[in-house]
């Protein structure tokens, strides 16, 4: 499959020419690497190096907000490597972007399943599940971000947002506190409004 989405790419650069024995083409797949051979030359590509390429690219269209574009060219990473927990990371994110929160707890859960010490995949999972209203859920997520990673502010202020959610004031405003404790700049607004 990898051989072919390659040779589909470059087969762009050879439109036109006419087809004899020194132009061929002939793609091998070497299991780490595709072999494209062009009459006398031959070039290799790495699929690591073709993997780190497509993720370079999602995330810089994920930085200009273009989440769609970014998921195609996670998927196109996927390909040529598809057991990273930082793809799936990134994948989840632009789904959640897109508002496809079903398909980031997928991405997020599929993260935590290649490295289950990624503490920002915890975080994203809750909140992901939190926009799908299954807050109950979400708390698992958020009390295990904390443990992983008790000096980032983010994980109690998350936490705190699921309390709220859930009706738990007393609980949320003792993680909001926490949160404005370690610095996160958005628990102050929160407590102001709800733990007066």
């Amino acid at each position: 499959m990898r051989a072919l989405i390659v040779a589909f790419m470059l087969s762009f650069a050879y439109v036109g020419m006419a087809q004899t024995d020194t132009n061929k083409i002939v793609i091998s797949d070497k299991g780490h690497s595709m072999e494209m051979k062009i009459g006398d030359s031959v070039y290799t590509f790495s699929y690591d190096a073709l993997y780190a390429d497509y993720l370079k690219k999602g995330v810089a269209k994920a930085e200009t907000g273009d989440y769609t574009g970014a998921i195609s060219d996670f998927n196109t990473a996927w390909l040529y490597k598809n057991n990273d927990a930082q793809l799936y990371f990134n994948l989840g994110l632009a789904y959640y972007m897109t508002g496809d929160y079903n398909q980031a707890v997928k991405d997020f859960t599929n993260c935590i399943g290649l490295d289950s010490l990624y503490e920002a995949a915890y975080g994203q999972r809750g909140v992901s599940l939190c926009r799908l209203e299954r807050t109950d859920e979400s708390f698992k997520d958020f009390f295990t971000a904390v443990r992983l990673a008790p000096e980032k502010g983010l994980n109690y202020y998350n936490l705190g947002i699921a309390y709220l959610q859930a009706g738990l004031n007393e609980n949320a405003c003792f993680n909001l506190y926490k949160a404005k404790e370690l610095g996160y700049p958005n628990a102050s607004d929160v407590i102001e409004q709800y733990c007066k």
